[in-house]
């Protein structure tokens, strides 16, 4: 291993985008890959447990540490969207691990609304992999992420951090935390334009970002009304918004009718991951939830 590579995941510079493929092609790095992951998933972890949730300045407090989330995060997406795109399936490890290390809240005691901003990371992340995976068709990271845990206290259980956390994470006061002008999703925005910026373009090198990510918003609301389905939630028709809601009247023929051509296809690969439980049928219950839920959402 070259000094470079030892030196890497320490290093309080910019990662080397070269260094981070070289690590991620050569079985032999595994280790300094590893370590390189969990000193960055710590880093914004570290970042996670300096915010004060004990504070009254709620809304000063968590615009602040929007911002530092965001800039914390930029070599850990680069990091994780090249894993996704290139990494193998012995690597998969490492991604999941990053959501799963960053959803466990350091503090529950203080502001309800910044206990639930300490997910805001994990949240992110989880968009990171989502929005790669669709683009590559890495079905295998996309189900695990989706599936990435978070502790209910209401239900003394573990439930998906997309349950807690999704494009409502912010509530009705995201465009004032985000700076944004009376945005109709705007937390879905700020991801999209964080991803767009921080992201190599050469991961969605031939291909539409903004179908993408609205491909992954589909199917981040299809898994969110799967769960509630199959527990038998007394409440299964609203799911988290997102862009697609907005741009599919722009076109007659949008995300959700492709994305209905792939939930209704028993070899859609999403289903061979184990997602819906592998059921076709599950597919097309979730999908009918969110399409329905499109319809109702007039105020787009």
């Amino acid at each position: 291993m070259s000094e470079n590579k030892k030196d890497l995941s320490r290093s309080p510079k910019k990662i080397a985008r070269a260094d981070v493929k070289a690590l991620l092609s050569d079985p032999k790095e595994k280790i300094a890959l590893h370590t390189l992951v969990f000193d960055e998933t710590e880093k914004i972890y570290d970042v996670i447990k300096g915010m004060p949730v004990g504070t009254n300045d709620i809304a000063g407090t968590a615009k602040q540490y929007i911002a530092k989330y965001d800039e914390a995060t930029k070599d850990l997406s680069v990091l994780l969207g090249y894993g996704v795109y290139f990494g193998t399936e012995a690597q998969d490890y490492l991604w999941t691990g990053i959501i799963n290390t960053l959803v466990e809240k350091p503090e529950n005691a203080g502001s309800v609304f910044l206990i639930d901003l300490q997910l805001y990371p994990a949240l992110l992340m989880t968009y990171v992999a989502g929005v790669v995976g669709i683009a590559v068709n890495n079905y295998d990271v996309i189900n695990a992420v989706l599936d990435v845990g978070v502790y209910n206290y209401n239900i003394d259980q573990k439930m998906p951090l997309i349950m807690t956390a999704n494009s409502t994470l912010l509530g009705t006061g995201a465009n004032v935390l985000l700076e944004l002008d009376n945005r109709k999703t705007p937390l879905s925005d700020h991801f999209h334009d964080l991803i767009y910026e921080n992201l190599p373009k050469e991961l969605f090198f031939g291909k539409n970002f903004d179908d993408i990510f609205d491909h992954w918003e589909v199917l981040l609301a299809m898994k969110y009304a799967d769960v509630n389905i199959t527990r038998e939630a007394s409440y299964k028709s609203w799911v988290p918004g997102g862009r697609y809601l907005w741009r599919e009247r722009l076109t007659s023929q949008g995300t959700l009718s492709d994305m209905k051509d792939m939930a209704s296809d028993d070899k859609w690969p999403a289903l061979k991951t184990g997602m819906f439980g592998g059921s076709l049928s599950r597919s097309i219950a979730a999908y009918d939830v969110v399409e329905e839920f499109a319809k109702q959402a007039r105020w787009f």
